[in-house]
């Protein structure tokens, strides 16, 4: 779940992350690049992080006694996926969603575990730095909870093997513990679904709802940031007003025609300073998260 953060090959840092410190790179390189980040034409490629946009799946192996080495899984990137455990003993295979041939990575299903967790990942992307912090938030606590759970289901392991000694007490325990694990992935499963839901209405249109309320909506929930801002190439910039024009020394000759040249003339430079201060004026309330004006384009 690393992107060197901290270090001076910080992926969430800089002009490549964006705006909201996304680590994911993706293709590149231009023609003659291999679409993976090295280019033919310019030497140089993006540090590769631990953690990837296009990683599948990831697992680590924990060792165990008693027979009960646990196998924690995630499916796509870990940076926004939950490490689930199954018993490396377990006597049935995992879940039906994590074999199902019912989608693929063309094709969407909710039949697919895959496309839940690649969901989530893929949505982070529009604000990586306020969406991945929450999916980090909602990791945290099912792993925890994965945790707890396996301490109560291999408490009633023991009390089977208990109760009925040998090889037999054995397997029934192992049947309970598998049963148990994959129990557990489906239901966390069905959440991530859920938990996918509420993150497409939370972060839509720029802005971060939480409720119906009328403070339910904070408009600065993913306010751009100043350095972004300050970038030339942005185009956020302070309207530079004209200088007004100094009066000719001499008389002019005047006629109908250039009469009407000039009025017209002042016309347009009365309503272009009025567009531009109010374009300033509703980017100086916008910055303040009031959204009563918006900028728009000439």
């Amino acid at each position: 779940r690393d992107h060197y953060e901290g270090t001076p090959f910080d992926l969430t840092k800089g002009v490549a992350a964006g705006p909201f410190g996304n680590p994911n790179r993706g293709g590149g390189g231009g023609p003659g690049g291999d679409g993976w980040g090295h280019s033919a034409k310019h030497l140089g490629h993006f540090e590769r992080a631990l953690a990837m946009e296009r990683t599948n799946w990831c697992f680590l192996n924990e060792f165990r006694p008693q027979n009960r080495s646990i196998m924690w899984f995630a499916w796509d990137s870990p940076h926004g996926s939950v490490f689930l455990p199954f018993y490396a003993s377990a006597t049935a295979g995992a879940p039906e969603s994590y074999h199902s041939h019912e989608g693929h990575m063309s094709k969407f299903s909710r039949k697919v575990a895959w496309w839940a967790y690649n969901w989530i990942n893929q949505y982070s992307e529009i604000n990586f730095q306020a969406i991945n912090s929450e999916v980090r938030s909602k990791v945290t606590e099912v792993e925890d909870e994965a945790q707890h759970r396996i301490l109560l289901w291999e408490a009633e392991a023991d009390k089977l093997i208990a109760a009925q000694p040998g090889e037999g007490g054995k397997v029934a325990a192992m049947e309970l513990l598998t049963a148990r694990s994959n129990a557990f992935a489906e239901e966390v499963l069905a959440r991530w679904w859920d938990f996918s839901e509420e993150l497409m209405s939370r972060f839509g249109r720029h802005v971060v709802t939480r409720n119906e309320s009328v403070g339910g909506v904070y408009f600065g929930g993913q306010r751009l940031p100043d350095w972004w801002l300050n970038s030339p190439e942005v185009g956020y910039i302070v309207p530079q007003l004209a200088a007004p024009v100094a009066a000719a020394a001499s008389p002019l000759v005047t006629s109908p025609s250039s009469t009407l040249v000039v009025s017209f003339a002042g016309t347009m430079v009365a309503v272009a300073t009025a567009y531009q201060l109010g374009r300033w004026h509703g980017r100086q309330d916008l910055d303040r998260g009031d959204r009563g004006y918006y900028s728009l384009p000439a």
